[in-house]
């Protein structure tokens, strides 16, 4: 058991993460929804130590937070966004690939965590996009925007444009008017991938929804936030309005 933890504090160092942190990981991984408060009891941390390492595990994706009321709780999520967070080497993946199992064993992949998630930083963009990867099909409705995106993300988000046509995923976007929505349309457009633009305001800030699934994603590119709603009837209804939006922009129609 000690080869396992030592391995565990190994991998977070490699990956850039304060080794510290790997604890109150684990704590969220047994506990599944919790508050900060519970987590520092189950790690035998002080509670401001671990508001710290919490941080760091948000702006790494592996956590999220939801706020109830007045209070904050914590959500692990995946194991595998481990994988990640390598820089494509192999034996940094091995190192992951070898803790999985162990890591899936004790998450709380319950159906009573919570259906709202909060993610924040690039990381936390990354995580929510590479969920939607498992969808057969998605939905999207951009605002459009003013403001180009860093470049980090928007080297991201053509990896990403990638991944959904090497798994044939299905989509229909409705994009606002931005500085480079056309060349956007010229380059993305397909009967795999159907765009079409609509008129937005200038003042709006960069916000996408996703709807893939039974869940609804909303994320700020300005902020570098957005939340995830896990609930069936709200995806069902938000798909049945983009149908209608979608419809009524129907070019042929124009």
């Amino acid at each position: 058991m000690s080869d396992i933890i030592n391995n565990q504090f190994q991998v977070f160092t490699t990956l850039g993460i304060n080794p510290k942190a790997m604890t109150v990981y684990r704590s969220c991984l047994e506990l599944g929804q919790i508050s900060v408060q519970n987590i520092a009891r189950h790690a035998h941390l002080p509670r401001s130590s671990t508001y710290l390492l919490l941080e760091e595990l948000k702006n790494k994706g592996l956590v999220s937070e939801i706020k109830i009321g007045k209070k904050i709780y914590i959500n692990p999520v995946n194991p595998d966004k481990l994988k990640t967070l390598t820089k494509n080497c192999k034996q940094e993946l091995d190192q992951i690939e070898s803790l999985l199992p162990y890591f899936q064993a004790i998450y709380q992949d319950q159906t009573g965590k919570p259906n709202v998630r909060f993610f924040q930083g690039f990381e936390g963009i990354k995580t929510i996009l590479e969920e939607t990867l498992q969808a057969h099909e998605i939905f999207v409705l951009c605002s459009g925007y003013k403001n180009k995106i860093e470049t980090k993300l928007d080297q991201y988000l053509e990896k990403y444009m990638q991944d959904l046509v090497d798994k044939k995923i299905k989509t229909k976007e409705l994009i606002g008017g931005s500085i480079d929505s056309q060349k956007y349309l010229d380059d993305y457009n397909s009967t795999q991938n159907q765009i079409r633009i609509i008129p937005s305001s200038s003042n709006l800030d960069h916000i996408d929804k996703l709807i893939f699934a039974n869940k609804v994603a909303i994320i700020s590119y300005e902020h570098l936030n957005g939340v995830v709603i896990d609930n069936k009837a709200i995806a069902e209804y938000e798909r049945y309005l983009f149908s209608l939006l979608w419809t009524y922009n129907n070019p042929s129609q124009n």
